[in-house]
């Protein structure tokens, strides 16, 4: 029987890590392991990482595993069956988890009856297969219509950008949204407010646009629910709505109306929400909480982010909030350097610390450095627009040289209107 390191005695009850990564399912398996006498509950690790730890540690014996478990790749599960640990993987899609050879796959929802079932299998050492993938799509209506005035684009060219930060204000929603409005002048972006604990991309835009805040993401997930894509299209075509005049190609996807609201959402759908929306954007702008190790749905998103911009405020206790998120980052989720991209904002050079100790405080240089621009974020604020937009603002100008990095043509970014302006007309003499 394969238990790993794990020293049984063939009488008491193995110690089941139990990491389906589904609130709901580990629940009820919980409920189940304290009924039987076959497993006890011996941990339930929050990511890969810690599932492989425990399992070389001796600590558990069998392992009921999701595929949406943070970190989770298929060099993961090898070493998992290399420890001798029997490994059930539940899995809507087998087919990405080939070349195991101990680990038994199962359909997503397994009953208890089924998963001990699955387990036995997984504890008796001989080779498995896996089982067919489940139809989990339809094709579209050949009548169906995509998002309105977006071309979807061609797959596997989106690009998910996670903007998060430490915990506090450091203006993280302020970035997120004048980036994604800087992009969107030029290229099909999305801006999606995945903050949970306090959703702020509405009330940032409710002055210049007609914000329905019934238009939501908790909607589109937990009410809508769509699965195939021709649903995956309908349901955005509802629940995203126009940027406006400044991002002819923008949209934004509005957050949980209500702090109750975020309980029904799970870092599955996020996965869900990801997986059909970058093939439809060229850019997917991600507005997560401040504290981002404390909810998983957040862990999730930076996960699967391209790339993570962490936005950093320049006060003392600011910095030392920065550098706790930054290691957080780093060790927790193991996310390499490169995929991580620094964004000092409200820097007064004047004041602050020169960039170059504030680069040997965090460990890592800034891509872009926002100045203090006070009169112009207010203004922003006031006008309902991104700082982007902001003519002669400073920090506005460095947000939109920060998007031109990705499309050089955003430097033609259109600004506001020109208000009140003077005509002055320069009188020549008459000719002698």
């Amino acid at each position: 029987m394969r238990t790993g390191s794990y020293d049984w005695d063939g009488q008491n009850p193995l110690p089941l890590a139990v990491a389906i990564a589904h609130p709901e399912q580990e629940g009820r398996f919980f409920a189940r392991l304290e009924e039987g006498g076959e497993y006890v509950l011996g941990g339930v690790p929050l990511n890969a990482e810690q599932l492989l730890e425990m399992a070389r540690s001796g600590r558990v014996a069998p392992a009921l595993v999701g595929e949406r478990l943070l970190g989770l790749r298929l060099s993961i599960l090898r070493e998992l069956e290399d420890t001798g640990v029997a490994v059930v993987l539940v899995a809507n899609q087998p087919d990405r988890w080939q070349g195991l050879r101990y680990t038994v796959v199962v359909a997503p929802g397994p009953s208890w009856e089924e998963a001990l079932e699955a387990l036995r299998d997984a504890a008796s050492g001989k080779p498995v297969s896996l089982p067919a993938a489940p139809l989990t799509s339809v094709p579209p209506s050949p009548t169906h219509e995509p998002l309105e005035g977006k071309a979807p684009a061609a797959e596997g060219t989106g690009e998910l950008l996670v903007v998060t930060s430490g915990a506090g204000a450091p203006g993280r929603t302020t970035v997120a949204t004048a980036l994604a409005a800087a992009l969107a002048a030029m290229q099909p972006t999305v801006l999606v407010d995945c903050d949970l604990g306090a959703p702020s991309v509405a009330a940032t835009l409710i002055g210049s646009l007609p914000i329905e805040t019934d238009r939501n993401i908790h909607y589109l997930l937990a009410h809508a629910r769509p699965h195939s894509d021709a649903e995956w299209d309908d349901a955005l075509s509802r629940e995203v709505q126009p940027m406006g005049w400044w991002a002819r190609h923008g949209t934004v996807l509005l957050g949980v109306p209500r702090p109750e609201a975020r309980d029904d959402l799970t870092p599955g759908q996020f996965v869900e929400l990801a997986r059909h929306l970058t093939p439809r954007q060229r850019y997917v702008v991600v507005d997560t909480g401040c504290d981002a190790l404390a909810t998983p749905l957040y862990r999730q998103a930076l996960v699967l982010a391209d790339r993570v911009l962490f936005v950093a405020a320049t006060s003392f206790v600011a910095l030392s909030r920065a550098r706790a998120g930054l290691d957080g980052l780093r060790t927790q989720l193991g996310i390499p350097e490169d995929r991580i991209s620094l964004v000092v904002n409200g820097y007064d050079r004047w004041r602050d610390a020169p960039v170059r100790e504030i680069e040997d405080a965090l460990g890592l240089a800034p891509i872009a450095v926002l100045p203090w621009d006070p009169s112009s974020v207010r203004r922003a604020e006031d006008a309902g627009l991104p700082l982007s937009c902001m003519r002669r603002s400073s920090a506005g100008r460095s947000v939109r040289e920060l998007a031109a990095r990705a499309d050089p043509r955003v430097r033609a970014f259109p600004l506001e209107p020109r208000k009140d302006q003077k005509r002055r007309l320069r009188l020549s003499r008459a000719p002698r």
